[in-house]
This record gives structure tokens, C-alpha cells and sequence, in this order.
């Protein structure tokens, strides 16, 4: 086993989410989160130094039911 080096710890956790391009879209999902980032694979391969938008899908409990909650960001 190896000694944990990243300060903020990583849940296992899959959210869908977006990832877009110079007219590229990419699903995927994330594989771990933590405050300070997420991973994920992708199938696609992005320009170097693209300007990409981000919207992350995450759960949100309104009553009885869960819904999906979009949260954009440019990165």
C-alpha cells in the first residue's frame, strides 16, 4: 500500500456529467470526487489548450423524489 499524498480525501462516487469543446461533447461520469477535484475517462480526445464548459449533474432531494440538479462551469 501507498501513503495517501492528496489533502483532500476521494470519495468513490459516479455523477454524469458534460464536457465541451470547439463543437465537441463528451458523457461521461466521474470515477472519484473530492473538494478540490473529480476524475473521470474519456473517450475522445480534446484539442491542446481548449477553453472548455463543464456541467456536472448532481442528485437533489425535493420531496419524496431525487432529481437531477445541472451545475455549468467553464474551466
Amino acid at each position: 500500500m501507498h501513503e495517501e499524498k492528496r489533502k483532500n480525501p476521494r470519495i468513490d462516487e459516479k455523477l454524469p456529467f458534460t464536457i465541451g469543446a470547439e463543437k465537441i461533447e463528451i458523457l461521461t461520469e466521474t470515477k472519484n470526487i473530492s473538494c478540490s477535484g473529480a476524475y473521470c475517462a474519456v473517450n475522445k480526445v480534446l484539442p491542446e489548450m481548449s477553453k472548455v464548459m463543464v456541467s456536472m449533474m448532481i442528485p437533489v432531494k425535493k420531496g419524496a423524489k431525487v432529481l437531477p440538479k445541472k451545475l455549468p462551469a467553464k474551466a
